[in-house]
């Protein structure tokens, strides 16, 4: 997938993905432009916001808590964990 096609998806969103799907290229341009050297610490929030609705419709999160963020940077790359609880019924 070009770069500019990822930017576009998870900018304008393309109309036959689903919200997994929609998450992943958010992430993907996040990754893209965190090692393209844009520091844009402000897409943060809403980026973690955003991953968090799309998993409450898949999975039981009780709240965001349950859900986890790590960024690394280790030799001009950065690296977003993402750990989440699970809960079994």
């Amino acid at each position: 997938m070009s770069l500019l096609k990822a930017i576009s998806d998870a900018i304008f969103g393309d109309k036959n993905e689903s919200s997994a799907e929609s998450a992943k290229q958010r992430l993907s341009v996040v990754l893209i432009s965190d090692r393209a050297g844009r520091d844009t610490p402000d897409y943060m929030p809403k980026l973690r916001q955003e991953i968090f609705e799309v998993l409450k419709k898949y999975i039981k999160i009780d709240s965001e808590q349950d859900v986890e963020f790590n960024i690394a940077n280790k030799d001009n790359t950065s690296i977003m964990e993402m750990s989440v609880s699970l809960k079994r019924d």
